[in-house]
């Protein structure tokens, strides 16, 4: 809605709404995704992306005894404010079939917990006399939890999968400063025909480390 103007530098407002109620998604005879409720709202004054406000209020469904949800809050591009917290516990061959996703194949016990917020910014720090180089000033604070157990993935052009995946993620950073960051991946496991990987990972940003 508005008026478009270039010479007066004058653009329409734009706005998109969508929501779903007790949706379902069914493929087949396959378990269907059930209780399906999605809540979208955005606005674009002006036309202008730093006044972009993307707001998922709420995504969330069930399968069989699986669920997600979730919700999503993005404020500007330059530099871009999220807040997001979501939570799944899932069975992935349940989630292909229900999806009937033809182009790759999936399975194993997927869980995820994931709170964020806070602004990402950048900017110029210099080095020398002329030389200067973009940094990451500000990041969201947040926490991530993600494990797979029996995991199994497999493109259906190509002959063969890769199986036994398993993995178990922690990572963290408590402010805004990047350098807090930590990272901890446990029991880190796959294998596709004679070959494997097997191993854990921990990472620590910090200066002082």
């Amino acid at each position: 809605k508005g008026r478009y103007d270039a010479k007066a530098h004058r653009m329409p407002d734009l706005e998109f709404d969508m929501k779903v109620q007790n949706g379902s998604i069914a493929y087949q005879q396959a378990l269907p995704v059930k209780n399906l409720f999605f809540s979208f709202r955005s606005k674009l004054p002006g036309l202008n992306p730093d006044s972009l406000s993307v707001n998922i209020d709420s995504l969330s469904f069930n399968l069989d005894q699986g669920y997600f949800g979730g919700s999503l809050h993005i404020k500007g591009i330059n530099p871009p404010y999220g807040k997001a917290n979501i939570h799944a516990q899932m069975d992935l061959d349940k989630l292909d079939k229900a999806l009937g996703i033809s182009s790759f194949s999936m399975k194993g016990q997927y869980e995820l917990h994931v709170r964020a917020d806070g602004p990402y910014a950048t900017g110029i720090k210099r080095i020398g006399l002329r030389k200067t180089e973009t940094v990451i000033t500000s990041i969201p604070s947040f926490e991530l939890r993600s494990s797979l157990q029996q995991g199994y993935f497999k493109y259906a052009s190509l002959p063969q999968a890769i199986s036994g995946i398993r993995f178990s993620i922690n990572a963290a950073c408590p402010d805004h400063d990047y350098h807090h960051t930590v990272l901890s991946i446990e029991n880190l496991q796959a294998s596709a025909l004679d070959n494997y990987l097997k191993g854990s990972l921990k990472l620590s940003l910090a200066k002082d480390l």
